[in-house]
């Protein structure tokens, strides 16, 4: 993006923006988090509403432009799968189609406890993330195939 800064404005951009473009609707997702460019929102209203929603904020500053993805059922937020199921919300790991994990190689110079530590933090990070074990232990399959690998 440029500049060192270039992110930081560009976060108080869209915060001025989303404030400014939220208190002039009439209708408001229930929640709204962004995290950079991912935006999550919980709609309480209609999908054509929804549908209303985005095209109004696309034209509202019409140089930036959002895509929509939504479900009502599961959706895709940061690292995180989201998804509703017998009314409970539960969460799993999601890794990105095209996602090719690289970590640091066993062979570096580093010392044997920081190469120790990235398998130990990317498991606490998976049992953060996977709120039902079944989940949890797929991915900590993986994980494990990655680093014997």
């Amino acid at each position: 993006m440029g500049r060192k800064i270039a992110p930081q404005y560009a976060n108080l951009f869209m915060a001025k923006l989303e404030s400014d473009f939220l208190s002039s609707c009439p209708i408001r997702p229930l929640v709204y988090y962004r995290y950079i460019d991912d935006i999550l929102i919980i709609w309480t209203e209609s999908e054509p509403q929804l549908k209303t929603f985005h095209e109004q904020f696309n034209q509202f500053l019409p140089t930036i432009n959002l895509t929509l993805n939504y479900s009502c059922t599961e959706i895709n937020f940061l690292d995180t799968i989201i998804k509703l199921q017998n009314n409970k919300i539960e969460t799993s790991l999601y890794q990105k189609p095209i996602d090719r994990p690289t970590y640091l190689k066993w062979d570096s110079f580093h010392p044997k406890h920081i190469k120790n530590s990235i398998v130990y933090s990317q498991a606490i990070r998976y049992n953060r993330i996977c709120s039902n074990p079944m989940y949890r232990d797929e991915h900590l399959g993986h994980l494990r195939k990655t680093f014997l690998n």
